[in-house]
């Protein structure tokens, strides 16, 4: 939790030295945006924590854990993003101090979730270089610095498939050979 500053003249201080404009009531609020505007990979977690919420109602099947896992990263993932978005536009002004305590509240506790998942899985997904067991993770912020790891990690993942998609040759529908280009061989 960030401290509350009673003075923030310091900070709202242009280089020339002139204050910053205070916000107004047109002020776009970062963390807040509609479902049809978000990233089509959050809606698929969306769907995700949709299925699962059924499963343990009893009216579908189970999420498969690594779904599952991919979820809490996602969300994680997203939420230390708009934190730190939000935590720019108080250094610059345009954010109250609730605004970024609470969005950085929300990203630790969801950052705390993932670490916590991966623990109790022996990280048997987990991507990146440090391991989930490291003390490193147990500091303060330490839950967020995985998250952005794991997620680091899994996008070079996901770039690496895409770009084998290029070279690679591919079977077809009738099971024949194509090249990257869609030449047969």
């Amino acid at each position: 939790m960030l401290p509350r500053s009673r003075n923030r003249d310091h900070r709202r201080r242009s280089l020339a030295g002139e204050p910053a404009p205070r916000p107004g009531p047109g002020l776009v609020v970062l963390h807040r945006m509609p479902r049809q505007q978000r990233h089509p990979r959050l809606l698929l977690a969306e769907d995700i924590k949709e299925r699962a919420t059924a499963a343990l109602g009893g009216r579908g099947p189970a999420v498969d854990t690594s779904e599952h896992r991919d979820f809490l990263l996602r969300k994680a993932a997203f939420l230390d993003r708009t934190a730190r978005d939000i935590e720019l536009g108080w250094f610059l002004g345009q954010v109250d101090d609730e605004s970024v305590n609470d969005a950085s509240n929300k990203a630790g506790h969801a950052a705390c979730e993932f670490l916590k998942f991966d623990r109790r899985h022996d990280a048997a997904y987990a991507l990146g270089p440090t391991r989930v067991t490291s003390p490193a993770w147990d500091c303060h912020g330490g839950a967020r610095a995985y998250v952005r790891q794991e997620y680091l990690a899994l996008r070079q993942a996901e770039q690496a498939e895409a770009d084998q998609e290029d070279y690679l040759p591919y079977r077809g529908n009738n099971g024949e050979l194509f090249d990257a280009e869609g030449r047969p061989l």
